[in-house]
């Protein structure tokens, strides 16, 4: 097992939000979605997102994709906003009930 590095942990013996997210991407990234699920569901998700991202701006770099705008209403970005949080506070409950962390 390796030493701690996570300085949030190191002070309050808590897991941080984000723990677990790189260990995450390794299992995603080797095929493992399940462990990767397991370790850090926000961080899966994470890395599907940022894969996404990647394969959106590389299309557009060769010019076979549109740019993609999407407005939001004041309502639309606070309720974004808000499910981000929730959705943070809820991964780091689970961290934290599932000892993962």
């Amino acid at each position: 097992r390796l030493p701690t590095l996570c300085g949030f942990k190191l002070v309050t013996s808590w897991p941080c939000p984000a723990c677990g997210m790189t260990r995450s991407w390794i299992h995603l990234a080797h095929g493992h979605p399940g462990a990767a699920l397991a370790q850090s569901p926000l961080g899966a998700l994470l890395f599907l997102a940022t894969a996404g991202s990647i394969l959106y701006l590389v299309l557009r770099s060769i010019g076979g994709m549109p740019a993609v705008r999407v407005d939001l209403s004041s309502r639309q970005s606070l309720a974004l906003r808000l499910g981000v949080v929730l959705g943070i506070a809820a991964n780091w409950l689970y961290i934290g009930l599932s000892g993962v962390g």
